[in-house]
């Protein structure tokens, strides 16, 4: 057989596309805000990121990365992030229903400054923000912005320095194109994903839920963290993202293993199994094996009728089942 056409599916890009991200604390103000634009039926797509994927987009290196996620989550107290791409009209609107985002300006200085934040974890700045009632008001809509802003010293020059003597040159032509800087851009072309496998294999797992059941959204990420900690994987929520205006929820919870270690693979299997059973003993969750195997061209006909928890009967006829397939015992 051979292959002499392809035909690929393109989302239209308009000209006053623009980025909001609005950090928060607490994961249930996430929601609250997420669905409500959603509900709205604002936005070219809406998602809410993990501290960990936001740390993973800006930076450059996974150590930086890491000491990027220490300082979101020790001292800036920046555990998720609403990022939404819109039009200039919604972005008004959006702005007006929240106290402050991470703007424009800042997002470009989080991107050329990553190493310079990456280097502040110890510093006497950091606990001074830390003791603020609101670190994220002081550091994007108080005082302490253009301190902040100004201890980054972002510069396409000084981001390139983190590399070897003779690619910095190379780097920081990189850096000064506006595009590396530009949100959107980046979001079209993909460049999140990629960086996500730099540090070692991942897990993705989750799938959809009827949206009408808040709590157990909640309970159904809160139980991800608790399998993570249990069999000890290093772990973090993907994206939770609403389609159909809000009615339903799409989530991503992963863990992250070491796939030449044996005991890691049968720690990461174990929680893959309990992960699934615990996922069909909440009601209006599909998980997203049964999403992926029922196909999902036409998700109408996977979707409804709503999904029901299973009975133990059922959970254990499936628990058996993936234990042969995966042999996690």
């Amino acid at each position: 057989m051979v292959v002499t056409e392809a035909t690929v599916r393109l989302n239209p890009v308009f000209d006053d596309e623009e980025a909001v991200f609005v950090p928060f604390e607490h994961l249930k103000d996430a929601l609250d805000l997420s669905f409500k634009i959603a509900k709205r039926g604002m936005g070219f797509s809406n998602v809410i990121l993990s501290r960990k994927y936001l740390a993973e987009f800006l930076s450059p290196t996974p150590q930086i990365a890491e000491d990027f996620e220490f300082i979101l989550k020790k001292y800036m107290k920046l555990n998720y992030v609403v990022d939404i791409i819109c039009n200039k009209d919604e972005k008004k609107i959006i702005e007006s229903m929240v106290d402050y985002t991470i703007d424009k300006s800042l997002l470009k200085s989080l991107i050329l400054g990553s190493p310079k934040l990456a280097s502040l974890k110890d510093s006497d700045f950091m606990k001074i923000l830390s003791e603020e009632k609101d670190p994220l008001k002081a550091i994007f809509a108080g005082p302490m912005k253009k301190h902040f802003e100004k201890a980054l010293d972002a510069t396409p020059e000084n981001i390139s320095k983190i590399y070897d003597k003779d690619l910095q040159p190379f780097f920081k032509k990189v850096y000064s194109k506006p595009e590396m800087t530009d949100i959107v851009w980046l979001h079209e072309h993909r460049i999140f994903p990629s960086r996500l496998m730099r540090q070692r294999m991942f897990l993705p797992m989750g799938g959809v839920i009827w949206t009408a059941y808040e709590k157990n959204l909640q309970d159904w990420m809160k139980m991800f963290v608790d399998i993570g900690d249990k069999h000890k994987l290093v772990h973090a929520l993907g994206f939770i993202s609403p389609f159909d205006q809000g009615r339903f929820a799409v989530l991503e919870y992963d863990f992250y293993y070491d796939h030449n270690d044996p005991d890691a693979k049968k720690r990461v299997d174990k929680a893959i199994i309990e992960s699934q059973e615990r996922s069909l003993e909440i009601d209006g969750i599909l998980s997203a094996l049964n999403f992926y195997f029922k196909g999902v061209y036409r998700k109408e006909h996977i979707l409804f009728p709503l999904a029901k928890a299973v009975t133990n009967e059922e959970l254990e006829l499936f628990r058996e089942l993936l234990n042969n397939i995966i042999g996690a015992e």
